[in-house]
């Protein structure tokens, strides 16, 4: 062992350097991801926000495919020794045919093994959920700020929300577009390339929901329409859960999972006499992350409008009470 470890020291000391630089432009390591207590990714439309977000969402590439580009080295690399044995032991030809083969294999092998590890490399360079999770709660937080806004209205303006706070209510939940991966915790928790975001501000005298898709990466605001109904055209509220089965057939592929997941969406719906109809929606069966703060639980907000809209005022006639049986509330 002496010798071999003084053998080993002379030629790190001598060769050390250019051989690390000599794996690392073999096989490149990861890189680190965005340090770990960076508030989100960047601002929305920033470039490198786009990136962080994307390599979350892109799967590590499969260990099989460096398992085979190995095993098809280690093959050309045995049929070059066999192309020099029968150099001596064989017509030149013969040898010559054996010794296309093994650089033939070789080759293909050395790339795609070089091509894995650029790929593995780019892959684990990546955030963590916990990244995800602050960037969205900041966006919703920027889509609340433009939601009032729009409606030209200020906290003193609002009515008390369901945590007793004067701001926007804001309600989450995947858009039927997305796309969702698990994360690496044992709960398995899924985030969403897309969210359906609804603000809903109440002022005393009128009802007013900004609703938009969110797309995480760009961190962009689409389809946006915005709804300013007064409390007494509010005819009825009405809550329901159902299985979100758009949303089952979405899942980014390359990421283990112990089962298909199955998601449950619980909708809020919103009638008016003037013909309006709206849906607010969340996903139910996972556990919502404790950095994403902003958003407010369907049913808290479900109950929170119903109280708004027996109590509101200008309204003239019999009020229907909700039945036992059922989540819906009705007002006239």
């Amino acid at each position: 062992m002496g010798w071999f470890g003084a053998a080993r020291d002379r030629w790190s000391n001598r060769f050390g350097d250019r051989w690390g630089r000599l794996v690392r432009w073999l096989a490149p390591p990861p890189e680190p991801g965005p340090a770990p207590g960076r508030a989100d990714l960047g601002r929305p439309g920033e470039k490198e926000r786009k990136q962080w977000v994307r390599r979350w969402f892109r799967p590590s590439p499969p260990a099989g495919v460096w398992l085979s580009a190995a095993r098809q080295m280690r093959w050309g690399g045995f049929l070059a020794l066999l192309a020099l044995c029968l150099l001596v032991a064989a017509p030149w030809g013969f040898a010559a045919l054996v010794g296309i083969v093994a650089v033939t294999l070789f080759t293909t092998g050395f790339v795609t093994w070089r091509t894995w590890h650029f790929a593995f490399a780019h892959a684990e360079e990546r955030p963590t959920h916990h990244h995800l999770d602050r960037t969205l709660d900041a966006d919703l937080g920027r889509i609340a700020q433009q939601a009032m806004q729009r409606f030209r209205v200020t906290p003193d303006d609002l009515l008390p929300g369901p945590t007793g706070r004067r701001e926007p209510v804001v309600v989450c939940g995947p858009a039927t577009s997305a796309r969702h991966r698990p994360d690496d915790t044992t709960a398995r928790v899924l985030r969403f390339t897309r969210y359906v975001v609804a603000v809903v501000c109440a002022t005393p005298d009128r009802l007013q929901i900004l609703t938009g898709t969110l797309t995480l990466e760009s961190g962009g605001l689409g389809e946006v329409d915005t709804h300013d109904v007064p409390w007494r055209h509010v005819a009825a509220l009405r809550c329901a859960t159902r299985a979100a089965k758009e949303l089952s057939a979405h899942e980014v592929p390359g990421f283990p999972s112990p089962k298909k997941s199955a998601l449950v969406s619980r909708e809020l719906e919103i009638s008016a006499t003037d013909g309006a109809h709206l849906v607010l929606s969340e996903e139910t069966t996972q556990p919502r992350p404790v950095e994403l703060r902003r958003p407010v639980p369907l049913l808290d907000v479900e109950a929170w409008l119903s109280g708004l809209v027996a109590t509101a005022p200008d309204r003239t006639g019999p009020r229907t009470d909700p039945e036992p049986a059922g989540p819906r509330r009705m007002a006239s």
